[in-house]
């Protein structure tokens, strides 16, 4: 189990599992399963840790983006430029109904900027430029916001983090 909690898990791991840490610092330990197997080179057993448990710790303990397609692992760093986009945003709704934006924050090689706080700008008035709102990334750097819009008019809205915005979408509310 990868420990994302802040606590340092003490003592010897269970069979089965290692205890690894990156950057050697005491809360950064993680637990996960082992694979034990000859080194296809040197023939000497070798201990195995799944990309996955990694993966995990990489995202959830370190915040940095990283993806695995079987053959190459991708790594960033949370603070790399991001893009946002857009992906599902209604171009119409009613006053006092319920919509809900979609998209994804990326890192600056194509992986999901984990756990992200989005501005969310343009949903308090027409025409607004700022506003309180926030927008979480799930690990995979996707996110989505719901809301009721009160008022009428036409509303551009935008999902920002630092210098980086998402393309504007346009909301008509009638």
């Amino acid at each position: 189990m990868v420990n994302v909690s802040g606590e340092p898990q003490t003592g010897t791991p269970p069979a089965g599992e290692i205890q690894f840490s990156i950057g050697s610092n005491q809360d950064d330990f993680v637990r996960a399963p082992k694979f034990v197997a000859n080194d296809p080179a040197t023939k000497a057993p070798t201990t195995y840790i799944p990309v996955y448990y990694a993966d995990l710790f990489l995202q959830q303990r370190l915040l940095m983006g990283v993806s695995w397609n079987k053959t190459t692992w991708s790594m960033t760093t949370q603070n790399e430029p991001l893009k946002i986009t857009v992906s599902s945003a209604p171009m119409k709704a009613k006053v006092g109904q319920s919509i809900t934006i979609s998209g994804v924050a990326l890192l600056k090689n194509g992986v999901g900027a984990p756990d992200t706080e989005l501005g969310v700008m343009g949903l308090d008035q027409p025409e607004e430029t700022s506003n309180g709102r926030v927008a979480m990334t799930d690990t995979n750097g996707h996110f989505s916001y719901t809301t009721t819009i009160p008022t009428a008019g036409t509303y551009t809205v935008t999902f920002v983090d630092y210098n980086v915005s998402s393309q504007p979408v346009k909301i008509i509310v009638q």
